[in-house]
């Protein structure tokens, strides 16, 4: 008895580490192996493509899948769906047949084949042959005519169990070409190995993708890299450009490098990891050299490391640029927030001069309204006593009266003001609060 639940993904994460079984091989045995790099529209239409072999070969069409195997009778079809390709695997057994003479693609319907889903990427024939057809094609005369007179890669895999020849070229029939010689090998060996070299034909190829788009970003970075240069000389020295117009400049250089940074970061990252695989493929042949030859990982590390640190260099370079982009821009961001802070500061002090004057003004202002407030004061109580005298007071002395009030009047005049004055500043502070 299990648990009631199950993790959704169990069997799915289960099965992938069975997800690219190799198949036993018995020489002597043809192999072909297409990689197509399909869009999610090629993806849609290759079950349909693949139901239309089995009609042409009157059989029962597979269920769609990650992995799909069925054969004839005669060939043997495998088909595995990668994130951005799709590897069409094709074998069968040969009987007397010289290398490379009779392609197993002839046994599949041109039409068919023709019309596969997606872009051909990688195109690649194997044999494997038995020890004993070796003596055909022992000599470098021999191998010579079966590369078409080019240079061979050779090496002892498996321990020395077995021999496998190319040339890394696309021939003249659009496929690269592989031969294996069957020494000791064992059909589980024969199968890996067989494995292991498309596997490194395919995983160099999706590895170099990157190379060309490297070589094109190359002008673009050195470009950028003057241009910065330029706008960074131009903030050292603090003439010429204004730092708004070199914040503009930079600005619009840091958007270019970032749309080229995300334009290229996943083909770049896609590409360590396919490099990484063929290293990791080439250390499991367990290579042993061949007199006269250069092994697979001798000629793939002359050739192919140096355009894999091209593109490493011009990934590293474009994350560079942007980081110094940006220090740049924080340096000058900086800059300008200092002379804003300055000028924040000369326009407060300007508003506190301007502050001082306004409040001299007012107490200017004020000591003046006192003035006038107590001048109509005395003069009301001159009216006043006026009306007192014409009223019957003789006794009342206008005049005297009148210059008796002035300090009076002025007194409750400036006591008046400064309540005033007490009651606005409460309740100043009490807004504040």
């Amino acid at each position: 008895m299990l648990p009631t639940h199950s993790h959704a993904d169990r069997r799915e994460l289960n099965d992938e580490v069975h997800a690219r079984a190799y198949e036993n091989l018995f020489a002597p045995e043809q192999v072909s192996q297409l990689i197509m790099l399909v869009t999610p529209e090629d993806r849609a239409n290759e079950h349909a493509h693949v139901a239309k072999l089995c009609r042409a070969w009157r059989i029962a069409a597979p269920e769609s899948g990650g992995r799909i195997y069925f054969d004839n009778g005669e060939v043997r079809v495998q088909i595995e769906r990668h994130q951005e390709f799709t590897r069409y695997w094709f074998g069968r057994r040969i009987d007397g047949v010289g290398p490379f003479e009779n392609s197993l693609c002839n046994a599949l319907p041109h039409d068919w084949l023709n019309k596969l889903p997606g872009t051909l990427l990688v195109a690649a024939h194997v044999e494997l042959v038995s020890k004993q057809e070796e003596s055909r094609f022992r000599t470098e005369e021999d191998l010579s005519r079966v590369f078409e007179g080019n240079r061979v890669i050779a090496a002892k895999i498996a321990g020395g169990a077995g021999r496998a020849y190319t040339d890394f070229r696309i021939h003249g029939d659009g496929y690269s070409r592989f031969l294996v010689v069957d020494e000791s090998l064992s059909p589980g060996q024969a199968g890996r190995t067989v494995q292991r070299l498309l596997e490194i034909e395919t995983y160099r190829m999706l590895a170099l993708m990157a190379f060309p788009e490297a070589r094109k970003l190359i002008p673009q970075l050195r470009t950028a890299d003057r241009g910065l240069l330029h706008l960074t000389a131009g903030l050292a020295r603090g003439g010429g450009e204004t730092d708004e117009a070199i914040q503009a400049e930079l600005t619009e250089l840091a958007a270019k490098v970032e749309n080229l940074l995300s334009a290229s970061y996943s083909r770049f990252d896609a590409s360590r990891a396919y490099h990484a695989i063929v290293n990791t493929r080439l250390e499991q042949l367990r290579e042993e050299r061949i007199p006269g030859f250069p092994t697979f990982t001798e000629y793939l590390t002359r050739r192919l490391s140096p355009a894999m640190q091209t593109c490493n260099a011009v990934a590293h370079g474009l994350e560079q640029l942007s980081r110094r982009i940006a220090n740049a821009n924080q340096l000058l961001t900086t800059r300008i927030d200092v002379k804003l802070a300055q000028q924040n500061q000369s326009l407060l002090q300007s508003m506190n001069r301007r502050a001082k004057l306004q409040l001299r003004l007012q107490q200017t202002v004020e000591g003046l309204s006192a003035v006038a407030i107590t001048y109509y004061g005395v003069s009301l109580a001159n009216e006043l006593f006026k009306g007192l005298k014409a009223a019957g007071l003789h006794f009342v002395n206008v005049e005297l009266m009148t210059g008796l009030s002035v300090p009076w009047v002025g007194y409750m005049v400036y006591r008046g003001l400064c309540r005033f004055r007490e009651t606005i500043e409460q309740d100043e502070l009490s807004e504040q609060k």
